[in-house]
């Protein structure tokens, strides 16, 4: 009990030695940890992919199912303003298929309007499956920073 209350002393005194910092230095961005920082679906669904394998070339492919085409078109819009370029396309029935390119890397995009499914395939080295921890824990220190707890975004 008196380790704990001295503990709890210890980060009550460490938490006011902190300065206050505006949102952008309270956490790095992703850049910093990992070069390019690749668009996942995540960003548009606010969830994780349904399903998620390791292809036989060591491509990652992520998998979400329910998505509608409002989703669709937010993420490309998030495509858009991440500074990602279509490199090719190609429509087969109701599948929209095309490769994605940020920088120096790129990704596949395929969307089934039909099953309302999209996948996304990241190649050999354009996928780091920390990314996604990260990112994930990026956006939860952004929304507890809004609501106001400092101390828990940090």
């Amino acid at each position: 009990m008196k380790k704990t209350a001295i503990l709890l002393i210890f980060i009550a005194l460490l938490c006011t030695m902190m300065s206050d910092t505006t949102t952008e230095g309270l956490l790095p961005q992703l850049e910093d940890f990992y070069g390019v920082a690749m668009p996942s679906l995540f960003d548009t669904l606010k969830r994780s992919p349904d399903e998620q394998n390791m292809l036989q070339d060591e491509s990652v492919q992520e998998i979400w199912y329910e998505v509608s085409d409002d989703d669709y078109s937010e993420f490309g819009d998030y495509l858009s303003r991440s500074g990602c370029d279509m490199v090719s396309y190609s429509v087969e029935g109701s599948i929209f298929n095309a490769e994605v390119a940020k920088e120096d890397k790129s990704f596949f995009f395929s969307y089934d309007n039909e099953r309302k499914c999209a996948i996304l395939v990241y190649p050999l080295g354009t996928y780091d499956g920390a990314l996604d921890k990260a990112e994930r824990m990026y956006q939860q220190g952004l929304e507890l920073y809004s609501k106001g707890d400092v101390i828990g975004a940090r």
